[in-house]
């Protein structure tokens, strides 16, 4: 979702459609930076 907070400070018009450029350079810095953190670690299972 890609909203214009100047014209529609409410986000009720996505407008990814639109600025396809706009969301590939998003999801380009997105992946950059999900490259660099480390996975959550898995959760530890109970001893019963």
């Amino acid at each position: 979702m890609l909203f214009d907070l100047e014209s529609d400070p409410s986000e009720q018009h996505n407008v990814a459609k639109e600025h396809p450029e706009v969301i590939e350079r998003l999801q380009g810095l997105f992946d950059q930076m999900a490259a660099h953190v480390p996975p959550p670690p898995q959760a530890k299972k109970r001893a019963k």
